[in-house]
């Protein structure tokens, strides 16, 4: 039995089942239409996510981002982040969890932006184990999702995650890790772990269109994460070379996330 509840209140990443349904608004330029902030359209629960963060060029990062986003930079410095988690309780407001999207795990590479005066994500791959899920978010939001045989283990503090991505046409791209989880991690607003949790919108575009996707939930709790092995070619699947070992790691349980109507940035 899953543990986690169902109703969740969604850390890039993913609004793939919640939004699907929903119609963009459209948002009035520099806003959005009044009352389409409040709008809740689905639940998740990003669940036992690790987040490894690593510096690249900001002049390589620009070619991989929509020219209507401006980089997001933190003392000048472009960060990149691969987010392995499992997603639960997924559904759309007013219907039941579906147990093809319900339950899945996913593993995301995303970037820091800002449009419109908002700070937020800016995804250059997502994988997932969720057939339908990847169909989705892919037709709705444009999101570049790819289809991924995918399984996580734990024992007590000790973490390991596989992915494998399936595809018939497109980049190949593998992930495997292992971690432990450490102390807390205090995040206070303008530090570098702060900038790189603390996101509440995802971008993306969508047949011509830039589309905002705002999600709510409590601040991320933090704790350090001990990266023990981690090979991975998702990173230079979507034309990035990093470190081999991330500058940053960081651990959260995970957090109940409310899913917002998507609107159309002009």
């Amino acid at each position: 039995m899953d543990p986690t509840p169902e109703r969740a209140p969604p850390g890039g990443a993913d609004p793939a089942a919640a939004p699907a349904a929903a119609r963009p608004s459209r948002a009035p330029a520099g806003g959005r239409r009044r009352g389409a902030r409040d709008l809740v359209v689905g639940y998740q629960r990003w669940d036992r996510i690790l987040l490894l963060h690593f510096e690249v060029s900001p002049a390589t990062l620009r070619p991989l981002v929509d020219p209507r986003l401006e980089l997001d930079l933190h003392d000048g410095r472009a960060w990149v982040s691969l987010t392995p988690f499992t997603m639960r309780g997924a559904r759309v407001r007013l219907a039941p969890p579906l147990p093809a999207l319900a339950r899945f795990h996913e593993l995301n590479l995303r970037t820091y932006v800002r449009g419109g005066g908002v700070e937020g994500l800016w995804f250059l791959s997502l994988d997932a184990s969720s057939t339908p899920a990847v169909a989705i978010a892919r037709a709705t939001l444009g999101l570049p999702y790819f289809r991924a045989r995918m399984d996580r283990s734990e024992a007590g503090t000790a973490h390991a995650y596989h992915s494998e991505r399936v595809v018939v046409r497109g980049p190949q791209a593998a992930f495997a890790a292992s971690w432990d989880v450490g102390d807390p991690v205090a995040a206070p607003p303008g530090s570098l772990d702060h900038f790189l949790a603390e996101r509440y919108a995802l971008f993306s575009a969508h047949a011509g269109l830039l589309l905002r996707v705002r999600v709510r939930h409590a601040p991320w709790a933090l704790r350090a994460a001990r990266v023990d092995r981690l090979e991975q070619s998702v990173v230079r699947a979507a034309g990035l070379w990093v470190d081999d070992r991330p500058a940053l790691a960081h651990f959260s349980e995970g957090r109940d996330v409310e899913v917002l109507l998507p609107e159309v940035v002009a």
